[in-house]
């Protein structure tokens, strides 16, 4: 077992099927709030769950390549114009170097493709809309592992 956080990526759960391969479970969540001219507020919430499988080569090498799959699932509420669910998938490539069997540190390139559909709010009419988008990213996400 492992658990895992870094800059920005919520924190997830590693369970080892092996010493080359881990289930990830992982949960990321954010909230901003701005003040807007005439007293009103902007408030974004964004919330995601990823499950994913996780190779590790060269178990016995100090620094391990990594390798993931994961899918996603999301929810954002945008306060005055839009809130929906996206779904998707990601990639992960990068290394981590392990300290000692139970503490490792290290990054990944994360590229993510997800799908997102809700409601959005016409702010001069009021009126409301389906929508829906596609979305690819890419970003360098940091690690910090602690094992059982």
């Amino acid at each position: 077992w492992g658990v895992e956080t870094g800059a920005g990526t919520g924190i997830s759960v590693l369970r080892f099927r092996s010493p080359t391969s881990a289930w990830a479970l992982g949960f990321n969540s954010t909230y901003s709030k701005r003040e807007l001219a005439n007293d009103n507020e902007l408030t974004i919430q964004n919330h995601e769950v990823r499950l994913g499988l996780r190779g590790y080569a060269n178990p016995e090498a100090r620094t391990r390549p990594i390798r993931g799959i994961s899918a996603i699932v999301g929810y954002e509420d945008v306060s005055v114009t839009s809130a929906g669910w996206s779904f998707g998938g990601a990639l992960e490539l990068g290394a981590v170097h392990f300290f000692s069997r139970h503490v490792s540190l290290g990054g990944t390139i994360d590229l993510q493709a997800t799908y997102a559909s809700g409601e959005t709010t016409d702010l001069l009419t009021g009126g409301t809309e389906d929508v829906s988008v596609i979305q690819a990213r890419a970003g360098f996400r940091m690690l910090a592992a602690v094992y059982f």
